[in-house]
């Protein structure tokens, strides 16, 4: 049944993505778009990366994101060879892995979920909006 709805589904999840696209063009001194112009995405959540000249931290705007009832999510675990539970493990690594060190530490997610309504969606640039400008 699910199937039937995909495509409106995908086309609402894309339409909340164009509308961060767009809040967030007026902070790009901060945040770098996750922009794929040579695939299909259908948005399961929306990626925000923050700049490595940023005066904020990811921890503290998701801290702040999060006590004002906008749910924030990492990036999907992060570096693995980070992870304490490979601390002990034998393995081997290739190259500085510096791309997924950077993510793990300026990237997340926030809702892009099909029901999210244009009030929800305001909402969440009115909060973004007053987070940036106790920082800029």
């Amino acid at each position: 049944v699910q199937l039937e709805k995909l495509n409106e589904i995908n086309e609402k999840r894309i339409a909340n993505a164009k509308f961060y696209d767009a809040m967030l063009a007026d902070f790009s001194d901060y945040f770098s778009p996750f922009i794929d112009e040579l695939n299909y995405v259908s948005y399961y959540g929306y990626p925000i990366l923050i700049k490595e000249n940023s005066r904020f931290s990811r921890l503290d705007l998701c801290l702040f994101l999060e006590e004002n009832g906008i749910e924030t999510r990492p990036m999907m675990a992060g570096c693995l060879p980070d992870q304490p539970g490979y601390e002990d493990l034998n393995h081997r690594i290739c190259g500085d892995l510096s791309t997924s060190r950077l993510i793990k530490d300026r990237a997340f997610f926030i809702g892009c979920h099909p029901n999210i309504s244009r009030d929800d969606l305001n909402y969440v640039k009115s909060v973004f909006n007053s987070y940036i400008k106790k920082h800029i």
